[in-house]
């Protein structure tokens, strides 16, 4: 779906629901490719990742703006919204939005470069030489020997 077309559905949608005479205003955010919409109730503003616009079709789109307009009316109705609660699941259905808090795996997204991971280091405890893999490396304490953070008994990483 191009840019345009998306700007246009967004905006009428938001004049259908009532957003537009209260204040909310739509825009794309150039960055994000792990979420496909954002509600900002402190700014009235409802966002889309113009990445996956671009890359998706009017439903997925269509399907996304309107779960960012239940966030905002759930804000508009109750002073604040209530996350992806039952209140903001009947709002969804009200407005023929798909009631879930993540996008269908049929949406489609970027490629993205693998991640580089950390390699594992390995911590032993200096009394019961139980050892920790990790990838990251933190000043921590043997669960075994201490159910609590205990500075004495600190990890030896390797």
């Amino acid at each position: 779906m191009t840019r345009q077309d998306a700007d246009k559905l967004m905006r009428n949608l938001m004049e259908a629901h009532g957003l537009t005479r209260l204040g909310w205003t739509c825009v794309f955010d150039e960055r994000p490719v792990s979420r496909f919409g954002q509600c900002r109730t402190i700014e009235k503003q409802i966002g889309l990742s113009l990445k996956l616009v671009v890359l998706n079709n009017e439903d997925a789109v269509r399907d996304t703006i309107l779960h960012e307009i239940a966030h905002a009316l759930d804000t508009v109705r109750h002073g604040r919204h209530s996350g992806h609660g039952p209140r903001w699941k009947a709002i969804c259905r009200e407005i023929g939005a798909n009631p879930r808090c993540y996008y269908s795996e049929s949406v489609v997204t970027p490629v993205t470069k693998p991640r580089k991971l950390s390699p594992i280091r390995i911590g032993r405890c200096q009394r019961c030489a139980t050892e920790y893999p990790r990838r990251r490396v933190m000043a921590t304490s043997c669960g075994k020997c201490s159910k609590t953070y205990d500075p004495t008994n600190l990890l030896i990483w390797s």
